[in-house]
């Protein structure tokens, strides 16, 4: 096990700061091609500034030097899909919640995606992780939009504290008389990544929301349906990604006899018709291939079949027909856990992770991308994150092992690089 101060800070104060050189290192870059052994990569600025053949290239003098034989180097883990501020007067308060974004940090996690919380609370949290106040993941949040139903929620309340419920910049009633430009820019002045479309509007008030959030510069989220709003209507509305592999299926629910599709709304999952659904999986062809040509990230959220307590294989094997089918076609699919928050299990992440090796036949090749660069792409970063490329940031995970051998190895994890700071899990 490598040895390194926690919190450890370099190339974040000044141009005299060293360069740091990592040194015969195996490169698993993130864009799921195959590993590059014996590589050197350097580090300036909190940036990848050189990767070559180790011995073939010129170190800088003074630089700080790791020899890291025998270990391999992932970009930084992402979760698409968190929640960490709904309930931040109880369940995700602040004490709690700084613990669980330490061990996902330590555990190789840098950023994770918020779909929907307080952005009180959130902006203090991504303030002080990104400074390095704390130790955490950087935080990325949206604010929430739905319809006149959607706004009778209970956690809108509670992300509502304090204010009328509703009326908050991140999270907010649509209606017909919104001033779609006013509600986006208060967003964005929450400072928020990304419009999370929730539930209960038409196609009109999903166009309408994310027309306007591209105009002022914000990522549009979705989830895959949006009832009335159908998923494909949700993707020719032009968001730039959707949620949920379950509502996916949406409109087969509700020519089912029954209350399936309410069940499927309401997170009643064990009321789904699976066994149907597993031995005749609706047809989803126009809209995967609505994803391809508008290149949509998918965030499947496989990990919610772990709550079910009738069908969980059956769950399971379902997602795994959607996670394939995406995979096959090109389509981005980013890991999301749907969870992270004090109350339930920590870090589930690198169990999503190898659920999709282990069950799904996914190569852990194509696993790591989806939590590194197609992450990136969920939060509409990947221009500086998700892979090992020049001119990334340089936040980085060593490992002990090859996880392309054994998709497990992502939990031996020896070092973490994050925003100018280097942090030690055996010194944590």
């Amino acid at each position: 096990m490598l040895s390194i101060p926690a919190s450890a800070q370099f190339n974040s104060i000044n141009d005299e700061d060293p360069f740091v050189v990592l040194k015969n290192i195996t490169i698993i870059d993130g864009t799921g091609a195959e590993p590059l052994p014996n590589k050197t990569l350097i580090i300036k600025d909190n940036a990848i500034y050189a990767i070559f053949d180790s011995g073939a290239g010129e170190i800088p003098d003074g630089s700080l030097i790791m020899d890291l034989s025998g270990r391999y180097v992932i970009p930084g883990l992402i979760d698409s899909h968190v929640h960490l501020g709904t309930f931040p007067s109880s369940i995700d308060s602040r004490s709690g919640n700084e613990e669980l974004l330490k061990e996902a940090l330590y555990s190789g996690i840098t950023s994770v995606r918020d779909m929907a919380g307080d952005a009180r609370a959130l902006a203090s949290l991504a303030r002080d992780a990104k400074v390095g106040d704390i130790a955490s993941p950087d935080i990325y949040y949206s604010a929430v939009m739905g319809g006149t139903e959607f706004a009778k929620d209970p956690r809108n309340a509670a992300v509502s504290r304090g204010a009328v419920t509703g009326e908050v910049p991140w999270s907010r009633e649509i209606t017909d008389e919104t001033d779609f430009r006013q509600i986006v820019a208060e967003a964005k002045g929450a400072g928020v990544t990304g419009i999370k479309i929730y539930a209960d509007l038409p196609f009109e008030l999903v166009k309408k929301l994310t027309t306007e959030g591209h105009r002022q510069g914000l990522q549009v989220w979705a989830h895959a349906a949006v009832l009335p709003a159908s998923p494909i209507e949700v993707l020719e509305a032009g968001v730039d990604g959707i949620s949920h592999f379950t509502l996916l299926y949406a409109t087969a629910l509700g020519e089912m006899p029954g209350e399936p599709l309410q069940a499927m709304l309401e997170g009643r999952i064990d009321d789904l018709p699976m066994e149907k659904l597993v031995a005749d999986p609706p047809s989803l062809d126009r809209i995967f291939e609505i994803m391809k040509e508008n290149n949509v990230v998918f965030d499947p959220t496989m990990w919610i079949s772990e709550y079910s307590q009738k069908y969980p294989e059956e769950y399971r094997r379902l997602a795994c027909y959607y996670i394939n089918k995406a995979e096959q076609m090109g389509i981005p699919q980013a890991t999301g856990t749907d969870q992270m928050n004090p109350s339930k299990p920590k870090i589930p992440l690198l169990k999503a992770i190898e659920m999709k090796v282990e069950i799904c036949g996914l190569t852990p090749l194509h696993a790591i991308r989806s939590v590194t660069l197609y992450g990136a792409m969920a939060i509409g970063n990947e221009d500086i994150h998700g892979s090992v490329e020049m001119g990334k940031k340089a936040n980085l995970v060593v490992l002990g092992s090859d996880p392309t051998e054994n998709i497990e190895n992502l939990r031996d994890v020896e070092l973490v690089f994050k925003n100018g700071r280097i942090y030690d899990p055996g010194s944590k």
